[in-house]
């Protein structure tokens, strides 16, 4: 599998591509308070596959294309760029875990898959996207939280597994870097 260029731009044109699908198509919103509070998607998995196949630098990038142009295709509301940061977040994190604790072995690498979904979630997810949709809507963060929290503990595991799976599909395909160092 090479490393090029080419091969992460055409990756992460890909990954945005899902990501979007997935955010804007695949979705459920739950209204608290008449705001949207929480949706339930899987539209950060492609982001976070970003990081961890492609390294931090792309999945940040992957994140800010996607939250971007996902709103410009399909517009729902104001364009809020504070948001973007949160799905930049999204794609660094799983990459800096991988990058600085997740190649030295098999139990290592699912340790930080599992830590870096969990941070997302929580740091993301969970508390700046919480804070973000209060400034945005104004309504108070402990309104928003609650249906967020929820949502949030549901995620890690299905993220965690379904990048543990794919990116080992990716691998035994040749598609993906073996995120192991021999």
């Amino acid at each position: 599998m090479p490393k090029s260029r080419y091969y992460k731009m055409i990756a992460s044109a890909m990954l945005i591509a899902v990501s979007i699908l997935l955010t804007r198509l695949f979705a459920g919103n739950f209204l608290v308070l008449g705001v949207p509070a929480a949706r339930f998607s899987l539209g950060f998995l492609p982001i976070m596959l970003a990081g961890v196949l492609l390294g931090p630098g792309w999945g940040a990038v992957v994140g800010l294309i996607a939250d971007a142009l996902g709103f410009f295709l399909f517009p729902n509301g104001v364009y809020f760029p504070p948001i973007a940061t949160t799905s930049m977040l999204a794609g660094f994190l799983p990459g800096l875990f991988m990058l600085l604790w997740g190649r030295k072995s098999r139990r290592r690498r699912i340790f930080c898959i599992w830590g870096s979904v969990a941070a997302v979630q929580i740091l993301g997810s969970l508390l700046l996207q919480t804070y973000w949709l209060s400034l945005l809507y104004g309504k108070g963060f402990i309104a928003l939280v609650g249906p967020r929290a929820v949502i949030s503990i549901v995620l890690i595991p299905v993220y965690a597994l379904l990048i543990q799976l794919i990116s080992a599909a990716l691998h035994k395909a040749g598609l993906a870097p073996n995120l192991t160092r021999k």
